[in-house]
């Protein structure tokens, strides 16, 4: 496709070039001139009209993340045991927002969590057997891995994690759609600084990616306010 590019341009300047020249010695009247030069762009807007419409209406997709509802919040958290509920209590759940800012539907849209780092010395590290991995979209659906984004300002949330009161409490539990086998880090401990990235795939829409620094105290507050006090996610 880059060659066709070039013979094209090529074509153009030999064409606009001879054009005039052949004007200027009358071997061409006005009428033909003007016929002769509207040819290319009416070749140009065939061949590649389609390339244009992708590029004017191509999905536009963006990753916003803040410190405070709806991104961070307290919700009920219950665990099960077939069926029959054996905990309940509460969580704060933490999520990232996809916005399409274009101006057609983004199709297939999957998030992936593509680097985890743990602080180590006086930089960071790969955390042990730490990979590539889907997070769960906030549909609803547990098992939703990929999603349409229209265009709109709202969005779709995405979950991170959450910190639950009673359970394991002290740990920042990932949110993965699915575990790769049994050895998948799935949570970040207290008093620890992590690094990791999310990017967003789509089947039409250009891949973006977005870094964040995680960093909390282990200590549990009751209300969002005293609580986001005690932990830190900040983009990097």
């Amino acid at each position: 496709m880059k060659f066709v590019y070039i013979l094209l341009c090529l074509i153009a300047m030999i064409y606009f070039i001879t054009i005039p020249s052949l004007f200027s010695n009358g071997k061409i009247s006005v009428a033909d001139l003007i016929s002769l030069l509207s040819v290319i762009p009416l070749v140009i807007i065939a061949l590649f009209q389609e390339h244009f419409k992708r590029w004017f209406y191509a999905p536009k997709l963006e990753i916003q993340f803040r410190l405070e509802p709806p991104y961070c919040s307290k919700s009920p958290f219950y665990t099960f045991v077939e069926n029959k509920v054996t905990l309940s209590t509460e969580a704060y759940y933490f999520r990232i927002r996809v916005v399409n800012k274009g101006r057609s539907s983004a199709k297939l849209c999957e998030v992936v969590m593509t680097e985890l780092l743990v602080e180590y010395g006086k930089g960071f590290r790969p955390v042990e057997y730490s990979q590539q991995v889907n997070l769960k979209w906030d549909t609803g659906k547990t098992k939703d891995a990929y999603i349409t984004l229209n265009p709109s300002p709202v969005g779709m949330l995405c979950d991170i994690g959450y910190i639950s009161k009673d359970y394991e409490p002290t740990l920042f539990h990932l949110e993965y759609l699915y575990k790769i086998g049994g050895y998948q880090p799935d949570y970040l401990g207290y008093k620890t600084r992590y690094r990791f990235s999310i990017g967003v795939i789509s089947e039409n829409a250009k891949f973006i990616t977005k870094s964040f620094e995680f960093c909390w105290s282990g200590v549990w507050r009751d209300t969002e306010e005293e609580m986001f006090k005690e932990i830190s996610i900040k983009e990097v």
